[in-house]
């Protein structure tokens, strides 16, 4: 028996150890199989990131070539040249689509004399509006109007065209509303000015100019009417994801022979005209903001410019610094910035006057901005307008720059917007204006007015 009791417990002994030996193995095969599957998933996540990353190259890569296909030559765009009559200048500011073929525009045309008994020049202005089609250089119809400045036109959902100015630089305001096919249906004046109108989601429209934020329903009657802190020039307005109202404009102090600044202001309104919030932007002594356009997803995107440059004073020959450079920044619905991109790219200095967003994949990725490149005097600040002066297009994607174009072929040229059918990037068009000089010879100054200036109008 105990011979036997020996054996037994030697078996039971042996099968408690070759437990023991499968049950290590079992663990150390579920360790490693553990280990693999971390393994295979960082594989599978490191390739899902490296594809993902592919992608976004590959879409950008896209992008750049469809924004090359489309304005890889802005002389690709089909043009109107508004030449004004002897000695008169002509310039268009703005545009709105009354549908995908027909469109307003807005601009003035000038003419300085020197016919005054006491040899003073006269400089006479006509602010006009004029309805066009694309393809034809031939206004459909123009309403003129003597010593008056059109700032900006819209169009609302039934076809009406609604124009905004002032009567004098200093105002009176106005707002005119006309049919498709030019009659005045309207017209409204008040103390101050008008830089800008937007409609809103219940076919109201808000006006900005001076330090002034005025509603007005779809029959001019004034709905509320509101100020912001005394010297701003409001310059440009928006209603948002959130049907709030926002608007930016500068403040400018000081300047001949003293200190000069200028600072932006962002400023956000209730439907009912109580100031939700209102914010300053000022990176430099000289920060400007122009335009402001909302985001689909909530926030807005304005653009301007920042004046990076320093004089300096003790240096015999008073150079400059630094430059100036387009800005475009977004704002999220406090107010708070998200991000921004500072532009210096083609020439000494830049500034965006306005910009357009479209979408890709859902989001508000790209951002095409219009403005002008210059080169500014470094003694009295102004801009070398004989040296340089370029019609100005960039267009990014986050802040990657898909293209940069500017308009070469003339002395001096400028897009003062840029507006999109239906957020279609491939149907805009680029108002502004070109000084084509043909009698200048050697780099001699511009002989300003007196028919140099054209205005200017591109289309896809």
């Amino acid at each position: 028996m105990k011979k036997n009791t020996k054996i037994l417990l030697g078996v039971i002994l042996g099968i408690i150890v070759l437990a023991g030996i499968v049950a290590g193995a079992l663990a150390i095969n579920s360790r490693i199989q553990k280990e693999n599957n971390a393994i295979n998933a960082e594989k599978e996540r490191i390739a899902a990131t490296a594809a993902e990353a592919a992608a976004k190259i590959a879409v950008q890569k896209q992008l750049v070539e469809d924004f090359k296909n489309i304005y890889g030559s802005l002389y690709n765009f089909k043009s109107i040249i508004s030449k004004g009559a002897t000695g008169i200048d002509i310039e268009f500011f703005d545009v709105a689509f009354i549908n995908e073929t027909d469109f307003a525009c807005i601009g003035n045309s000038s003419k300085l004399s020197s016919e005054s008994e006491d040899g003073t020049d006269t400089l006479t202005s006509k602010g006009f509006i004029k309805k066009f089609t694309k393809g034809s250089d031939k206004a459909v119809w123009t309403k003129e109007y003597k010593e008056y400045y059109f700032n900006d036109v819209t169009v609302t959902k039934t076809g009406d065209i609604l124009a905004v100015g002032n009567a004098d630089f200093e105002g009176p305001a106005f707002i005119i509303k006309y049919s498709g096919d030019g009659k005045q249906l309207w017209r409204k004046d008040w103390k101050g000015t008008a830089q800008a109108v937007t409609l809103d989601d219940e076919n109201n429209f808000l006006i900005v100019g001076g330090n002034t934020i005025l509603k007005l329903d779809s029959d001019g009657k004034q709905l509320w009417k509101k100020s912001v802190n005394n010297g701003y020039e409001l310059l440009s307005c928006v209603q948002d994801a959130d049907k709030n109202y926002l608007a930016v404009g500068n403040h400018m102090v000081g300047g001949e022979g003293e200190p000069f600044e200028r600072k932006a202001i962002i400023a956000k309104y209730s439907k009912n005209g109580e100031q939700l919030w209102k914010k300053e932007y000022k990176e430099t002594d000289d920060c400007a903001l122009y335009s402001i356009k909302a985001l689909s997803g909530g926030g807005v995107v304005v653009a301007g410019a920042i004046n990076n440059s320093v004089y300096n004073n003790d240096d015999e020959d008073y150079t400059r610094d630094g430059s100036v450079d387009g800005v475009i920044i977004k704002y999220n619905s406090d107010g708070d910035i998200i991000s921004k991109i500072q532009y210096n790219s083609v020439a000494p200095d830049e500034v965006f006057y306005d910009i357009e967003i479209v979408s890709l994949n859902g989001k508000d990725d790209v951002v095409i901005a219009v403005g002008e490149s210059y080169n500014m005097d470094k003694e009295s600040g102004e801009i070398v307008i004989n040296e340089t002066k370029r019609a100005l297009m960039v267009v990014f994607d986050n802040d990657k720059v898909l293209y940069e174009h500017t308009l070469s072929g003339y002395d001096a040229s400028s897009f003062k917007r840029i507006c999109l059918y239906n957020n279609d990037w491939k149907n805009c068009i680029l108002p502004g204006s070109v000084f084509d000089d043909k009698s200048r010879k050697g780099g001699e100054p511009f002989v300003m007015w007196y028919g140099g200036y054209q205005g200017l109008l591109m289309f896809k």
